[in-house]
């Protein structure tokens, strides 16, 4: 089973349908709302099954600098 980021939602990639997760015909995965991220990670661990998280294996990112000067209020 694989977790993966997309678009605002998690996809679930296997075949356990996790709590707060619908069928997505498109992708032919599981699909739940981000927010529902940790719920999905504890049952999983509850119940035992073997998965790879990938949700937070994010794009790098150049670090962001700017130089400009807030004005007091």
């Amino acid at each position: 089973m694989k977790l993966t980021f997309d678009k605002g939602t998690i996809r679930i990639q296997g075949d356990v349908r996790v709590p707060n997760s619908t069928w997505d015909e498109r992708s032919k995965t599981y699909r739940a709302m981000a927010l529902y991220y940790r719920d999905i990670l504890d049952f999983l661990k509850r119940s035992g099954f073997d998965f790879n998280d990938e949700v937070l294996d994010l794009l790098p990112c150049h670090e962001l600098q700017s130089s400009a000067v807030l004005r007091d209020y």
